[in-house]
């Protein structure tokens, strides 16, 4: 896949990767690697963090191959339907955060991430992406949508340490499956 279109940053709008719910997941969005804002499928705007290992350098984009290939391997035996990264974190007592405010009591988060939403029109004969009418290109802002679309989480106790917020996120992520589980089941799907 990273062969034929890069690495997920410079594929974001190549519409056929929206086909496959892990190629979808693997999409890469700048804006939400260096520090950006986006807006959650809730209203709720979410500040992103720096990261450490930028996409576009040598390192994290060897990561990010090997990353796929483990994930295309494992997709291609099991075909997976869904797919999510978890995370946790803690601003640290009496520092400054990201946003220059003083933090008196350590703030503690999890967040999921389960790929963009669906975006852009396709156009038969076209492989990238376009506006809702079909003739430019997609948007920034329907692809900033989609991305934060697929983003959610929650506020966790301060006195919780960020392992104890990396693993909520996970069990967050398992309940929300097995409550759709169980719906699909009682609803006869």
């Amino acid at each position: 896949m990273w062969g034929r279109y890069g690495h997920g940053a410079s594929a974001i709008r190549v519409g056929e990767l929206q086909e496959d719910p892990l190629t979808r997941f693997m999409l890469r969005y700048d804006e939400s690697k260096t520090g950006g804002e986006l807006t959650d499928g809730k209203g709720t705007r979410i500040k992103m963090g720096k990261d450490s290992e930028p996409l576009r350098s040598g390192k994290g984009r060897a990561l990010n191959v090997k990353v796929a290939q483990t994930c295309l391997t494992l997709h291609v035996s099991h075909q997976f339907t869904h797919f999510a990264a978890t995370d946790g974190g803690k601003d640290h007592e009496d520092e400054m955060a990201e946003d220059r405010k003083y933090v008196p009591n350590p703030r503690v988060a999890y967040g999921v991430f389960e790929g963009p939403t669906r975006f852009g029109k396709r156009v038969p004969g076209d492989a990238q992406v376009k506006d809702p009418n079909g003739i430019g290109p997609c948007e920034e802002g329907e692809i900033r949508t989609a991305f934060g679309a697929g983003m959610w989480g929650g506020k966790l106790p301060s006195t919780w340490e960020v392992i104890d917020a990396e693993m909520y996120a996970i069990l967050a992520y398992l309940r929300k499956m097995a409550s759709a589980r169980a719906t699909r089941r009682r609803d006869g799907a």
